[in-house]
């Protein structure tokens, strides 16, 4: 039998310090410390990242537009769109089973390195090549 022990358990006093952590991380009250500069940081990263994730969107569709705009008087049939349609969402659904299969073979363990199992000689013994 498995027995799976909570680390809170295990030490009350841990389970208050993590607690008071995530009280402060709650209410940002962080103005000083490196741990308020550590959460800033992080916040900062993750909003500049955020808008240069929409700045590609911005520009990528931009191009789309513009391009489209090009073509003139090019007409897309219901089949096109249809086809279109179908591509796509054949393209996104393809898409997050696989990221599903990522985070599912991650939790189970299969993404674990193997392990090779090497049996030594005993002593006297020649080995068999």
């Amino acid at each position: 039998m498995k027995v799976r022990l909570n680390p809170h358990e295990v030490a009350p006093e841990a389970t208050k310090a993590i607690a008071a952590f995530e009280a402060q991380v709650r209410a940002r009250h962080l103005e000083s410390g490196l741990l308020g500069y550590v959460v800033r940081l992080a916040d900062r990263r993750s909003t500049v990242a955020g808008a240069v994730a929409l700045g590609f969107v911005a520009a990528v569709l931009a191009v789309v537009v513009f391009l489209w705009n090009q073509l003139g008087d090019v007409q897309i049939s219901t089949a096109g769109w249809v086809a279109m349609t179908l591509g796509a969402l054949v393209t996104v659904t393809l898409g997050i089973g696989l990221m599903a299969l990522v985070f599912i073979s991650n939790r189970r363990g299969y993404d674990e390195p193997g392990r090779v199992r090497v049996e030594l000689p005993f002593h006297g013994e020649e080995t068999a090549r």
